[in-house]
């Protein structure tokens, strides 16, 4: 999405032209003025659909998941970029995962903009509240493609099998040896 200097979309006509380009929207793990929602890479958002009223962007995910995006700006939604620039407040909400989709299992992490800074709020594990302290140095939002750091690390250890927090993926891509080979010695000093 690229606009004139300026001229900023209502939240109705970036649903519009984000819905359009359904399901050619880039999908990874999100982060919210730097902060990552659970650890970094370690799922996958993927936006099925959109919508917004007069000052809130909605984006819908895979699995119940919703982000509400209050004042956008500076909004590059499309196959290769995921980013928010500004905004005036975020709040993303899920279900516990493995548990049914019902209020009692909704949680949320609300993020507003105040002055120079972040303030944020959570129900979450231990339900929280606070300021973070080095957002101004980041967008709104990103997203960042789960699936090319995980080509990232199958290029780097080969066809082992990878550990990634409590889960175990078996990553099977296509490469070559040589390729594998060149990626090995090229890192090799950050092997134990």
């Amino acid at each position: 999405m690229s606009y004139s200097f300026g001229i900023v979309p209502t939240p109705e006509e970036l649903a519009a032209e984000i819905s359009n380009k359904l399901p050619s929207v880039m999908s990874g793990t999100l982060r919210c003025w730097g902060e990552w929602f659970g650890r970094s890479y370690d799922d996958r958002h993927v936006v099925v659909s959109c919508d917004a009223t007069d000052d809130c962007l909605r984006l819908h995910f895979n699995e119940g998941r919703v982000l509400a995006v209050w004042n956008p700006a500076e909004v590059e939604i499309d196959a290769k970029e995921f980013r928010i620039g500004s905004a005036k407040a975020l709040r993303w909400t899920w279900y516990y995962y493995g548990r049914p989709q019902n209020p009692g299992n909704l949680f949320y992490m609300d993020y507003a903009q105040e002055n120079s800074s972040v303030l944020f709020c959570t129900n979450w594990d231990q339900p929280e509240s606070g300021s973070l302290n080095s957002a101004g140095s980041f967008p709104a939002l990103r997203c960042s493609d789960s699936s090319r750091h995980l080509l990232n690390m199958r290029l780097f250890i080969g066809p082992s099998v990878l550990r990634l927090h409590r889960w175990c993926v078996v990553v099977n891509l296509p490469f070559d040896e040589a390729h594998r080979s060149a990626s090995r010695k090229h890192h090799a000093e950050l092997l134990p």
